[in-house]
């Protein structure tokens, strides 16, 4: 038999650390996935007695409250940007896309707004082109599709 005293788990952190790069890029995104499909399900049933705007609020009132712990341990250096425009743009797109698709979830079953969100990419592709002026050939546009 064996004990486990003698050869311990490795800790989670140290897993962490000796996972690979793209592993650990895939278990994030296996998590976050987790975390907005429960977020989705939970606007939805939220917007039955609350409305979209309300929930959209609430929603970044708690991110502010989760974000406040870094502010406070490391201060606000780390937000130094030289495109402060253009943050302010992306955060004001952010905010209307969020209010227009927890309109859409308030409105739509959930599984109709789940496709819908798999044109996500196409649009990216598209968008991509024209304002980054990144080029795309046929293997790209396939792999998309």
């Amino acid at each position: 038999m064996t004990d486990f005293r003698e050869n311990p788990m490795p800790e989670p952190i140290a897993f962490w650390r000796a996972a690979p790069p793209v592993m650990r890029g895939i278990l994030l995104m296996c998590v976050g996935t987790l975390f907005f499909t429960a977020m989705h399900v939970l606007v939805r049933y939220a917007s039955r007695e609350v409305p979209p705007l309300q929930i959209a609020f609430l929603r970044n009132i708690f991110g502010v409250f989760v974000f406040i712990p870094l502010l406070l341990s490391g201060g606000v250096t780390f937000l130094r940007t030289e495109r402060l425009g253009l943050h302010a743009v992306r955060g004001l797109l952010n905010v209307v896309a969020m209010l227009m698709f927890f309109s859409a979830l308030a409105i739509t079953p959930v599984a109709r707004i789940t496709a819908l969100s798999f044109t996500a990419p196409l649009f990216t592709a598209v968008l991509s082109v024209v304002f980054l002026g990144e080029r795309f050939r046929i293997r790209r546009w396939t792999a998309i599709v």
